[in-house]
């Protein structure tokens, strides 16, 4: 199950507690596979505290989770620090600056989720809906230039 979540694939509450019902079936421990309660939720994630909690999910779209991997992470700071090396930036952070947008979506409510207490989820959502774009800059010594947004526009 960590696997999953880590994957951006978490369970919900509700899919918890049928999982968990199921499980008590199957191992006699229950005469039916109804989903377990609330009250036994809450206390399964009072025992689990230090590893797991229920946390809201950031959003990750399914195209980035395919290409999230260790390999291609790993590959994206081979070649920054060898680009950073080649032109002789390591001495300038003033010199060195990051850009990164993000996508606000007002229709993607994704709902809690079962996840490690030390790590921050994400769930996969479908890059379909309409989104608003925040582009942010800031360089290495800690400037910034102010945020900049694109709206959806008009086809007309």
């Amino acid at each position: 199950m960590l696997l999953l979540l880590r994957l951006g694939y978490g369970v919900s509450n509700s899919t918890l507690q049928r999982y968990a019902g199921d499980l008590a079936c199957s191992l006699g421990k229950r005469p039916n596979s109804k989903p377990l309660s609330n009250c036994w939720l809450y206390g399964f994630l009072k025992r689990w505290g230090s590893r797991i909690s229920a946390k809201k999910p950031s959003s990750l779209e399914s195209s980035r989770a395919r290409h999230s991997t260790p390999e291609s992470v790993n590959s994206y700071f081979d070649n920054l620090e060898k680009t950073i090396t080649e032109l002789g930036l390591s001495g300038s952070p003033e010199r060195i600056y990051n850009m990164d947008g993000t996508g606000l979506s007002p229709e993607h409510r994704p709902p809690n989720i079962i996840a490690p207490s030390d790590e921050k989820p994400q769930a996969v959502t479908s890059p379909r809906s309409a989104t608003t774009t925040l582009i942010a800059c800031a360089n290495a010594a800690g400037n910034y230039m102010p945020p900049f947004f694109v709206f959806k526009g008009n086809t007309d």
